[in-house]
């Protein structure tokens, strides 16, 4: 491992974030490593370093339930797809898309599952609310 890697360590130690000002400073070492071309030993750091703070976000700040209509929306508008794209890339009636979209339908278990594979997401993200 490169000396990189343990200077950083040194800097900031690899621990679990404790609480809010941890996190702060964290996210400020995080930052700066993400803005900077990494060698072998600080993208390892940062790997590491990333998982622990995902790990106290997770635990501290769930995430929030999005209707099945707004996800699916936000996920058509930033793949710029259209319905009926959609619909003939996941198997699913674009009359169906369109119910969903609005709130009025929500998808099946089965739809979920196609939604999921073709967005690369968990089919559960679709079967919220």
């Amino acid at each position: 491992m490169p000396d990189t890697y343990f200077e950083l360590v040194r800097r900031f130690p690899l621990v679990p974030i404790r609480d809010e000002e941890h996190l702060d400073q964290a996210t400020v070492v995080l930052h700066d490593l993400i803005a900077r071309d990494l060698d072998e030993g600080e993208a390892a750091y940062l790997d590491v370093l990333t998982d622990i703070v995902g790990a106290y976000e997770d635990e501290h700040y769930p995430p929030a339930q999005v209707a099945p209509s707004d996800l699916l929306k936000e996920l058509l508008d930033q793949n710029r797809l259209s319905q009926g794209e959609l619909a003939r890339q996941a198997g699913i009636a674009q009359s169906t898309l369109s119910a969903i979209c609005q709130g009025t339908r929500k998808p099946t278990v089965e739809q979920a599952k196609k939604l999921g594979e073709r967005f690369k997401l968990e089919p559960a993200a679709f079967l919220s609310l």
